[in-house]
């Protein structure tokens, strides 16, 4: 499907919405507003009343939407909750409960409108930029189509109008009196509120969600300001202006609605739906939540509106992007009494903190497959939680599996456990054969897995890696006349640019980073472990002459000033800040930063930088990264189907894309996917430039050799910091680091 140019704009507008209303950009409301206002506790009582309930989901219907067509909204008509969808038969107003069509929707309202509503009188009224008028006008249609009431232009419109031709719509609400619209703005969205006449009554700067009750009020989420402490909602009369009431919420609102049989708001936010008292704010109770009542959670989909209905059932309109097409899903919520009945927990994940990608995996997952429940079994609420226990958990962990007292699932990789040394047993099941079998094996990183094979056994899966790349100044090195070959750098290579910044470019430095020099030492010594260490034979050998005069080339350099400039506030801007490499890593980077980092800094005809592969030893050029999200399957389970079956799913290309992963996929095509799209995405502003990173990454995914394992480097590099730092000598630190390895060969 090939977008126009209007409908990728609306789209924009859309999405610039659905960004903002999980979170990332707090509101501000306008000076309109009564300052001094009594705040609603939100650990007000709950409505004992009620009585315990859970949703049954249904999927409605998805479609291929047309976002210049017809708004998003639901609305009520005639007591039903309906929407507009669009049908072989034109555009229909159908019942959500039963899918049946209730009404046709007026051609004029389909061409006339980027907004409509329905008042109380079940009139169609829409509102449009009309181009030969160079009006916003408000018009009002009969369910025939017959304009029943003379359009209505809107003064002081203060939304954007895009290209002389449309505005973005947000929201559209009409009542007796007024007239309520949020639309698109420089640099927020603006809600408007216009008397029937089309005056102008008051403006709600950066505002993106609203409700109206019909009875004069209108309320109104916002999230922290400088106007505002904290993210919530607030009641406003909309006659004078007066804010009846503000309640603070956990988390930024992203949409707020009225019921009026109830005299009840609703809050939805990234967590779920929450009913409040709409008379004095009172928080009653929290009934809907994603991931637990829905079999999804909101990551890569995008909230666009909800509508709760007198029994409290419940419509969520959501939609996600695929390509160039912009697909719409619609959800019905049937609320049945009682408690949600328990499945039995068919499987059990061991891991040392909760992190949201197995979170969202485990939903998923549960959702594929109905009849499996999985339980997640962390020690701590947080990754900075564990990292501060990271020893503590990884010793306690060893003795749990030596004792079969963990889960069928447990993570190994990136929970201190030296896995390593445990896989060298038969604690956990060898996967070579499932791996091999698995319906993803041609994607995988096959040079990840066979680095992970100990004693012919492949006892762990990654799902994620770590890897380290550079970004090299291009220009710096030009100007000093230095051409070096990026795909078989050497650390000797690297180290001796010391002496030639110091005569070339003195005010330069090889290095932006920390002064830390194990930031050096510890990659330098993984590029040359295969020359050093033979753990197959059990055999070592440090006093080399090449790696004895490497370690002296390393010490002197660290103590020149043009070796390394430690980070400074302007590294948001430039993280190379003139310095020859910066080194970067795809932990905890989505690709979008990768491609925009990159792009922004050379928008500068100042700077020219390229993406390299890290740095190779010299007497090899192979090239490692680290696994920091693995499995394994505990030989003592009694699921071992199951565990796999979890495993494989871990490794499919929607779950490999979960922003939440949050590192590099093991699963090549997802990660390659994932790294394109990001580029198209830039290639709309900065053209083929954004599609050069995509060969310049590929060209570092490409290059994996083997596994580094970090507690093999640890004991070579605590004696050799140990010579770096003037505190022992060279022979002594080589001969202690060679104790250190030869005891750990032997364990």
């Amino acid at each position: 499907m090939n977008l126009s140019k209007k409908t990728k704009q609306i789209i924009l507008g859309v999405v610039l919405l659905a960004v903002i209303t999980v979170g990332i950009i707090g509101l501000r409301l306008s000076d309109n507003r009564n300052k001094d206002v009594q705040k609603v506790e939100k650990t007000a009582a709950v409505n004992t009343d009620d009585k315990p309930f859970y949703y049954v989901e249904k999927k409605l219907y998805e479609e291929n939407s047309r976002p210049e067509k017809v708004a998003f909204y639901f609305v009520n008509y005639k007591g039903n909750t309906a929407k507009a969808i669009e049908t072989e038969n034109g555009m229909k107003l159908v019942n959500m409960k039963n899918m049946k069509n209730i009404a046709d929707v007026p051609h004029e309202v389909i061409v006339n409108g980027t907004g409509y509503w329905i008042d109380e009188d079940s009139h169609f009224v829409t509102v449009d930029y009309n181009k030969e008028k160079k009006a916003v006008l408000v018009r009002t249609f009969d369910k025939g189509g017959k304009e029943i009431e003379e359009p209505v232009a809107l003064k002081e419109f203060g939304g954007r109008i895009n290209d002389d031709s449309y505005i973005n719509v947000m929201e559209f609400r009409i009542d007796t009196k007024y007239i309520y619209l949020v639309s698109a703005a420089n640099p927020r969205p603006i809600l408007q509120i216009f008397n029937k006449d089309g005056s102008l009554h008051k403006n709600y700067a950066d505002i993106d969600s609203f409700e109206i009750d019909n009875k004069g009020s209108i309320y109104i989420t916002f999230g922290v300001s400088d106007k505002h402490k904290y993210s919530g909602f607030e009641k406003i009369n909309v006659e004078s202006g007066k804010v009846e009431y503000s309640v603070e919420t956990k988390i930024f609102p992203n949409y707020i609605r009225y019921n009026k049989e109830k005299d009840t708001v609703y809050v939805m936010d990234n967590n779920g739906v929450t009913r409040y008292n709409a008379s004095d704010g009172k928080n009653e109770k929290n009934i809907f939540t994603f991931g637990k009542d829905s079999t999804y959670v909101l990551d890569s989909i995008y909230p666009r509106d909800f509508f709760v209905g007198n029994e409290e059932d419940l419509y969520i309109a959501l939609f996600y992007f695929e390509g160039d097409k912009y697909i719409s899903l619609y959800y019905g919520y049937e609320p049945k009494e009682g408690t949600r009945p328990e499945r039995t927990v068919t499987l059990t994940v061991t891991a040392p903190y909760r992190q949201d990608f197995l979170s969202d995996a485990i939903t998923r997952y549960e959702m594929k497959y109905p009849d499996q429940k999985v339980k997640y079994d962390y020690k701590y609420n947080s990754e900075e939680e564990f990292v501060a226990n990271t020893e503590q958990y990884g010793q306690q962990l060893s003795l749990s599996i030596l004792g079969g007292d963990v889960g069928d699932v447990v993570m190994t990789g990136g929970s201190g456990l030296n896995y390593e040394e445990v896989f060298k047993t038969d604690a956990f099941m060898d996967l070579s054969s499932l791996i091999e079998k698995d319906k993803n094996y041609d994607v995988l990183n096959k040079d990840v897995i066979e680095g992970l094979r100990i004693k012919g056994a492949v006892r762990g899966l990654p799902i994620s890696i770590r890897r380290s790349y550079y970004e090299v100044n291009t220009k710096l090195l030009n100007s000093m006349g230095v051409k070096l070959d990026y795909n078989n750098l050497s650390w000797k290579d690297v180290i001796s640019l010391t002496k030639v910044i110091e005569e070339k470019a003195p005010d330069a430095h090889v290095f932006t980073g920390n002064e830390y020099v194990g930031d050096y030492l510890i990659p330098m010594i993984g590029a040359n472990m295969s020359q050093l260490v033979d753990f197959e034979n059990k055999k070592i050998n440090l006093n080399q002459k090449w790696f004895v005069d490497l370690l002296k080339d390393l010490k002197a350099a660290v103590k020149s000033e043009n070796f390394v400039k430690t980070h400074t506030g302007s590294d948001v801007i430039d993280k190379l800040q003139g310095s020859l490499f910066v080194r970067r890593s795809t932990e905890r980077r989505y690709y979008d930063d990768m491609v925009g980092r990159y792009l922004n800094y050379n928008k500068d005809e100042e700077n020219e930088s390229l993406y390299i592969p890290i740095f190779v030893g010299e007497k090899s050029n192979k090239r490692g990264v680290q696994v920091n999200n693995m499995y394994s399957i505990n030989n003592k389970s009694k699921n071992k189907e199951d565990a796999w079956k979890f495993l494989s799913f871990l490794l499919e290309d929607d779950i490999q894309k979960l922003r939440t992963l949050r590192a590099e996929p093991v699963n090549t095509k997802a990660n390659k996917e994932i790294l394109e799209a990001a580029a198209e995405e830039f290639s709309k502003t900065y053209g083929d430039d954004a599609l050069k990173v995509v060969d310049m990454m590929m060209n570092i995914f490409d290059r994996t050799d083997y596994v580094d394992v970090y507690y093999d480097k640890q004991d070579i590099y605590d004696p050799l910091m140990s010579y770096i730092n003037d505190e022992m000598s060279l022979e002594d630190a080589l001969k202690k680091a060679e104790e250190n390895v030869w005891i750990r060969l032997n364990e």
